[in-house]
């Protein structure tokens, strides 16, 4: 449990956000945890975050990472250069208190780029930045759990 380091990521292109969205897929935020902070420009959340990067993929050859059970860890993280926020679904009445983080795309936008932070359930926030700056940080030791999201 817990062989490899803490993820600690940095996104300055559409790419290095595929890779950061792959990270925080499945990931479980407390819509409590979710800050907008316009004098600072930034948006900033906590999430408990599946490690897909240690988890034996199913099909994968018996080894040590077979046999390691899947984990979640606590990760930080913070989107930079903010100009405005939209969101659906959450912080009204009846919303979830927990979401699933599915996707961060990137689309078109006057301010410059909109990242589009896709929940299940239909919830969604959309952040209008000025570019791509994001960054994550384990905060965390992981700890083993039994539930690992299962996708096709």
């Amino acid at each position: 449990m817990g062989q490899g380091a803490p993820l600690r990521l940095r996104a300055e292109s559409r790419d290095d956000l595929e890779v950061i969205a792959a990270c925080l897929q499945d990931a479980i935020v407390a819509a409590q945890d979710i800050r907008y902070l316009p004098g600072e420009r930034r948006f900033a959340f906590i999430a408990n975050r599946f490690r897909w990067e240690e988890t034996p993929r199913a099909g994968e050859q018996p080894g040590a990472n077979a046999a390691r059970l899947a984990e979640r860890v606590l990760c930080g993280v913070v989107f930079e250069t903010i100009e405005s926020t939209q969101s659906r679904g959450i912080g009204r009445s009846g919303a979830k208190p927990f979401l699933d983080l599915l996707s961060i795309a990137v689309e078109p936008s006057p301010s410059g780029q909109a990242l589009v932070l896709t929940f299940a359930g239909g919830a969604a926030i959309r952040l209008n930045a000025e570019r791509i700056e994001a960054r994550i940080e384990d905060l965390s030791e992981p700890w083993p759990t039994q539930w690992q999201p299962r996708h096709d």
